[in-house]
C-alpha cells in the first residue's frame, strides 16, 4: 500500500473514532429534518423541491468541512506527528494527499448519507422530475464538498499555527455567506458601473437568468456558495438535454464560469498549499 493510501486510511479510522464527526453528522441531520419541517409547505410548491432543499446544504457544508478538514495538516505539526509520519515511507506530498483523501472519504460519506436520505424523504412526500433532477443535484453538492475541502486543506498546508489556519477559513466563511453580496459585489459594481448598488437581486442574481448584467453573473460566481446555487439547477437541466432532449433557459457561459470555479476551489488552494508545505522549515 502506498504512503497516500496509508495516510487516507488512517484519516478514515481516526474520523470514525472520533465524536466530533458524528456529532457533526448529526447536527447536518437535524438541519434538514429542521428545514423540512418549517418549510414542508412552501417545498410543496416549488418545481424542484428536492434541489430545493440544498438550501441548507449550501451554507451548513463549509461549516462541516473547515470542522474536521481545518487540522488535516497544520494539526499534525502543532503536535509534532509530523516528524513520525515523514519517518515512514512517503513524502510531504503523500502527507497532503493523503490528508485529502481521507478527509474527502470521510466528508462525503456524511454529506452523501443524509442527501440520499433526504432525496427519499422528498420523493416520496413531493415526487420529483426524474433521476437527472437527484444524481446531477448530488453530483454537483459532491463538487461543493471538493471545493470547501480543497481551500481548507490547502489552509492548513500552507500556515504552521492552527489559530490563524481557524482565523482564515472562518474569514473566507463570512466573506463568502455574509458579506459577499455587500461588500465584494458592491465593490466590482463601483469599479464596472461607477456606483454600489447593482440594481440585481440579489437573490434572482443566484440562479442566472437572461436579464443581469454579465459582469454581475461571473463576479457572483467567483464565490463558491454562489457556483453551487447556480450548478445545482443547471446541472439537472444538462442532463435532462443529453438524455430527455429539450432546451434549458440558464446562460450556458455563466453556469459553465461557476463549475470551472469549484473544480478551481477544490484544486488550487491543495497545490498552493502543498508548495508553501513542501519549502516549509519543519524542525
Amino acid at each position: 500500500m502506498s504512503a497516500t493510501l496509508q495516510i487516507a486510511r488512517a484519516e478514515v479510522t481516526d474520523a470514525i473514532r472520533s465524536r466530533v464527526l458524528w456529532v457533526v453528522a448529526a447536527v447536518l441531520g437535524l438541519f434538514v429534518i429542521t428545514r423540512l419541517w418549517l418549510y414542508g409547505d412552501l417545498l410543496a410548491g416549488t418545481t424542484y423541491p428536492f434541489l430545493s432543499t440544498f438550501d441548507t446544504f449550501a451554507e451548513f457544508v463549509p461549516l462541516l468541512v473547515i470542522i474536521l478538514g481545518y487540522r488535516a495538516v497544520v494539526g499534525e505539526r502543532d503536535s509534532g506527528r509530523i516528524r513520525l509520519l515523514l519517518g515512514q515511507p512517503g513524502r510531504r506530498r503523500d502527507i497532503v494527499t493523503g490528508k485529502y483523501v481521507g478527509r474527502a472519504a470521510t466528508l462525503l460519506a456524511v454529506v452523501l448519507a443524509v442527501a440520499l436520505l433526504l432525496s427519499a424523504f422528498v420523493v416520496a412526500q413531493f415526487g420529483t422530475d426524474g433521476p437527472t433532477e437527484i444524481v446531477g443535484g448530488l453530483a454537483v453538492l459532491v463538487l461543493y464538498t471538493f471545493a470547501w475541502l480543497g481551500v481548507t486543506v490547502g489552509v492548513s498546508s500552507t500556515f504552521a499555527s492552527e489559530t490563524r489556519v481557524v482565523g482564515i477559513l472562518i474569514g473566507l466563511y463570512a466573506l463568502c455567506v455574509v458579506l459577499w453580496d455587500t461588500l465584494v459585489i458592491s465593490l466590482v459594481s463601483l469599479v464596472v458601473t461607477g456606483q454600489t448598488d447593482t440594481g440585481v437581486d440579489p437573490l434572482a442574481g443566484r440562479f442566472a437568468t437572461l436579464e443581469e448584467p454579465a459582469w454581475f453573473l461571473y463576479a457572483n460566481r467567483l464565490n463558491p456558495l454562489h457556483a453551487f446555487d447556480g450548478a445545482r439547477y443547471y446541472v439537472p437541466d444538462l442532463l435532462d438535454i443529453a438524455f430527455v432532449g429539450g432546451t434549458t433557459t440558464a446562460p450556458h457561459a455563466p453556469n459553465l464560469f461557476g463549475l470551472g470555479v469549484l473544480l478551481a476551489w477544490a484544486t488550487v488552494p491543495v497545490l498552493v498549499g502543498y508548495w508553501w508545505f513542501q519549502r516549509a522549515d519543519l524542525d
